[in-house]
């Protein structure tokens, strides 16, 4: 038997985070630059594989809806330099060991349903 889980509900603006994936950290940071160039937004490298061959960012992004939110991850997902985009709904202590700065607006971006 499935278990279907709901959305949370989200209150925005908010900070969001993507993960991901290529072969070449040039083109990634091309795609990350074309998708979110007009957004506020922090990349981090999160990292390469063992061999060199894949390598990781973290985007976290501030989206202000629903459709904003899933149509950056659809860009992600479309372009040709990105390999596999994660879209994570993770919990704030885990985004925050990650390596990104604790901020307002993050806190902003829980969910409402407890």
């Amino acid at each position: 038997m499935q278990t279907q889980r709901s959305q949370p509900k989200l209150t925005y603006p908010c900070e969001w985070v993507y993960v991901l994936i290529g072969a070449s950290e040039v083109e990634l940071r091309s795609a990350i630059e074309h998708v979110v160039a007009n957004k506020r937004h922090t990349v981090a490298l999160s990292h390469t594989s063992a061999k060199g061959k894949y390598i990781s960012f973290k985007v976290l992004v501030v989206v202000h809806n629903d459709d904003e939110r899933t149509g950056i991850y659809h860009a992600f997902h479309t372009h040709p330099a990105t390999k596999l985009v994660l879209k994570p709904v993770i919990p704030i202590t885990i985004f925050l060991r990650l390596g990104f700065p604790k901020s307002e607006s993050l806190l902003a971006c829980q969910s409402s349903d407890k």
